[in-house]
């Protein structure tokens, strides 16, 4: 999205191949303290990650960056996990809600 217009460099089924390869993740922690989130967010797979409270939200190109989570956080007690393949609706809603993934 560029000034409200879909730039494509090349055709939707390449848009649509480079990002729905991508992940959405939730996991709510029983206390998410900002030492845990700076030690989750340091990890160079996680995109555009946010902290609401006690729960993390993150992508990820692929499912395997749940793992690489679940190891750092090993230890820390979890309430609830949410993983979503990203659809190109995710991307535009995204978009427009002015967070982006980038």
């Amino acid at each position: 999205m560029q000034n409200g217009k879909i730039i494509l460099d090349g055709t939707l089924d390449k848009l649509l191949e480079s990002t729905l390869q991508y992940h959405q993740f939730e996991i709510e922690f029983v206390k998410l303290t900002e030492q845990l989130y700076n030690k989750l967010i340091a990890i160079s797979t996680i995109v555009n990650p946010s902290k609401i409270g006690n729960t993390i939200h993150f992508y990820g190109r692929e499912r395997s960056v749940f793992f690489q989570v679940l190891n750092e956080a090993a230890g820390q007690l979890m309430k609830d996990l949410s993983v979503k393949k990203l659809s190109l609706r995710d991307l535009m809603d995204s978009e427009f809600a002015g967070r982006g993934l980038d």
